[in-house]
């Protein structure tokens, strides 16, 4: 028994859609004794695309979280504005250094791509998620996790995710809400769940978690909160679960310029087998170039210019497999810093949907996270 971490999404690129979410975060009583560990999946549908081979991701990724309240019938004050103010100054002061998003987002997609398989993975999902975690660790447990997310205090990456995300939900393209599922059998330490309500505006919910019928609200909450996209976050809850922490996170825009009827086309689409198809194929002119060493792109901004849709093609004589073994935070930052504007693109993109399910473990191991998962280790108390 111990935490668990999963995650599901889905998007596309004809769709404007795309949706993540974390499921099972919680300690574990185990027979005879009492443990903590961490299990971490991730799954996701999503779009990809590109003449050849071409790895796509969006250059932002965006929240709007579901302020409903639960939180009068636990006694607990509603966040405050104060602390808002606070995680507003820490973000200024540190947002550069708190959180390498950049790297995160490489790291993750590095250790979970497969050949010839499609890869997705939301980094802000996890994100959100493990710092939803760190509060509730101590001893080394906790350190890990906060070298992991960062190298500072839990206070100060809850002051800073409280202030990103704010900015990132100033619109209402984006959805994101979290929830703390508490076993009734347990007690959740209130200064713990005071936390996830006044950084992450979590809401507050105690139930027999092993209960078929809590199951089915977990996953509920995921469907409403995904805007029906992941209808299912979990199959069971593990008989020993005392508290599950869930984030779900839903990504819904118009393109700045929709492309029309007569923008699509049939052409041949080369998969990493190397066969051949006809295929959709979105044509368009766009003005957002991006060019680094072997690789060029394009950005597709979104309605109201906040947000955009970026692919990246290697170059001809670059392998898709090599291309994605040498990203990195910084070379990643390096190609959407180097976006010139005025420059005609000419873009033919395939429409496309995509399904990915992996298991974060590995993953969260190898960035030093490893006591977690470890019930002999592990620290959540």
């Amino acid at each position: 028994a111990g935490l668990q971490i999963g995650q599901r999404g889905r998007g596309g690129n004809h769709v404007h859609r795309h949706t993540a979410a974390d499921g099972g975060l919680g300690a574990g009583r185990q027979p005879g004794g009492h443990g903590a560990g961490i299990a971490g999946q991730q799954s996701g549908t999503a779009c990809q695309s590109g003449v050849q081979e071409v790895l796509a991701d969006a250059a932002e990724e965006l929240l709007d979280r579901d302020d409903g309240d639960q939180t009068a019938e636990h006694g607990l004050p509603q966040r405050d504005g104060h602390r808002q103010v606070v995680g507003q100054d820490h973000a200024r002061h540190h947002g550069g250094q708190i959180i390498d998003r950049g790297g995160l987002a490489a790291e993750l997609f590095k250790d979970n791509y497969s050949k010839g398989k499609t890869t997705l993975v939301s980094p802000l999902s996890v994100l959100t998620a493990l710092a939803l975690v760190q509060n509730g660790a101590q001893g080394n447990t906790l350190a890990q996790l906060e070298q992991a997310l960062g190298g500072l205090d839990c206070d100060t990456l809850n002051a800073y995710m409280r202030a990103y995300c704010d900015f990132l939900t100033e619109s209402d393209e984006l959805k994101i809400a979290n929830s703390v599922w508490t076993d009734s059998s347990a007690e959740a330490k209130r200064a713990f769940l005071q936390k996830t309500v006044d950084s992450y505006s979590a809401q507050l919910f105690s139930a027999p978690l092993s209960d078929p019928k809590t199951v089915e609200s977990i996953n509920s909450w995921v469907k409403k909160n995904t805007d029906g996209m992941i209808p299912k976050i979990i199959e069971k809850a593990d008989r020993y679960a005392v508290m599950m922490l869930v984030n779900a996170i839903a990504f819904d825009a118009k393109w700045e310029t929709p492309y029309k009827r007569s923008d699509i086309e049939k052409f041949e689409f080369t998969s990493y087998s190397g066969s051949k198809k006809k295929t959709d194929f979105m044509c368009s002119t766009e003005n957002i170039y991006l060019k680094d060493g072997g690789t060029v792109g394009f950005m597709k901004p979104y309605k109201n210019g906040r947000f955009a849709f970026a692919a990246l093609l290697p170059d001809e004589n670059t392998g898709i497999d090599d291309y994605v073994a040498s990203l990195s935070g910084d070379k990643l930052m390096k190609i959407f810093s180097s976006a010139k504007r005025g420059n005609e693109v000419n873009v033919k993109m395939p429409k496309f949907r995509a399904e990915y399910s992996t298991q974060l473990i590995d993953t969260l191991k190898k960035m030093g996270v490893k006591d977690a998962f470890d019930s002999k280790t592990a620290d959540f108390s």
